[in-house]
Parts: structure tokens; C-alpha cells; sequence
């Protein structure tokens, strides 16, 4: 627990200690590793998370989750993917689709369907919701679950000079939202990243 964290500049090399998972089983996990009243200029990008020695055949991520950081372990193979989603004919059936289509033409790229759960074959409206001041999205089922897939939203005052202000890839979390400030003009879009 600490007071804030600006993590602007400073990469964070997080390595697990592999000792104390030695009866570790193979499964998805999520371990809050830091809690704070803010959290700013955060980016998975900036992350470098090793476990030597490690036996498990998963991926290790951290994720912010409002004013937390979120270690998540994801169980390798025969995880859900993009992929997997699209063919599946009872959910995206748009096997040969781009992730950058728009196969309904409702403005939801394939991809931005896949990570919100929606019907990529029917118009769908709105993405998210906005109750006073907080703006929320509901994670797809199978998307929240995928390790290759970031939520990230986004701010601006201006619509120019968008900053990432939230980002979530922690399968615990069934939404990702942000609380818009007080300010005349606070704008926020969602966006997200398939690696």
C-alpha cells in the first residue's frame, strides 16, 4: 500500500520469487499486488515481469484496475483467443475477417466486438455506458479471459492529445471504467489493443 504512484519514467521489473509456488497448479490467477488513491502515467509496456525457474506454461501480466496493480497469471494453452472466437460459429462466425473490419458496419471494428462481447453479425449501440460522471465498458466473456488483449482508456480535454488513463487486462475484472473529472470538457474512449 502506498500514497500514489507516478510510474512516468520508471520502468517496473517485477520478478516473482518461484520458491513459494512450488505446489503451484496450473490455472488463471489474480494476485493485487499494490493499492493506492492514484495511480497515473501507468503502461504495460513499461513492464518486465520474469519468474526463473518458473514450471508453469502460462504468461504473467500486470495490469492496473483503478487504484491498483493487478499480477495476473494466465493458464497456457487452450485459452481463448481472436481467433478461436470468430470461427466459433455459434459466436463470431466471421472466420477470414480482419480484426480492423467492420463486418456489420454498426462502427464496431471485428476486433472491438470480440473484446466487448458483442454479435459482430448485428448492429450494436452503444459500447458502453455513461452514468453520471463514470463511463464504463463490459468486457466479452472469452475476450477478458485472452492474455493478448488490453482495454485502455483513454482522456482528453480537447480531443487532441489523448492519454492512457486506465488500462486493464486482469480477466478478474468483468468491466473497465473511468470517472470523468469535474472539469467543462473531459472526453474518454476506449481503446483496444490486441498483442
Amino acid at each position: 500500500s502506498v500514497a500514489s504512484l507516478d510510474a512516468v519514467s520508471v520502468p517496473i521489473n517485477l520478478q516473482i520469487n518461484t520458491t513459494g509456488l512450488a505446489n503451484f497448479t496450473e490455472g488463471t490467477k489474480s494476485f493485487t499486488i499494490l493499492t493506492t488513491t492514484g495511480i497515473t502515467n501507468f503502461s504495460p509496456t513499461s513492464i518486465a515481469i520474469t519468474a526463473p525457474g518458473f514450471t508453469g506454461t502460462g504468461t504473467w501480466s500486470l495490469a492496473q484496475s483503478l487504484d491498483s496493480l493487478v499480477l495476473t497469471y494466465t493458464a497456457g494453452g487452450g485459452g481463448p483467443t481472436y481467433t478461436s472466437w470468430a470461427n466459433d460459429p455459434l459466436k463470431g462466425n466471421i472466420a477470414g475477417e480482419l480484426t480492423t473490419d467492420d463486418f456489420d458496419n454498426d462502427g464496431l471494428s471485428n476486433l472491438v466486438e470480440y473484446a466487448l462481447g458483442k454479435n459482430p453479425r448485428v448492429s450494436d449501440q452503444p459500447p458502453g455506458t455513461l452514468v453520471g460522471k463514470l463511463v464504463t465498458f463490459t468486457k466479452g466473456p472469452d475476450a477478458k479471459n485472452d492474455p493478448a488483449i488490453s482495454y485502455i482508456i483513454e482522456q482528453s480535454t480537447a480531443l487532441t492529445g489523448w492519454l492512457p488513463v486506465v488500462t486493464d487486462n486482469n480477466p478478474a475484472n468483468a468491466t473497465v471504467s473511468f470517472l470523468l473529472s469535474a472539469t467543462p470538457k473531459d472526453f474518454a474512449r476506449l481503446k483496444i489493443v490486441k498483442n
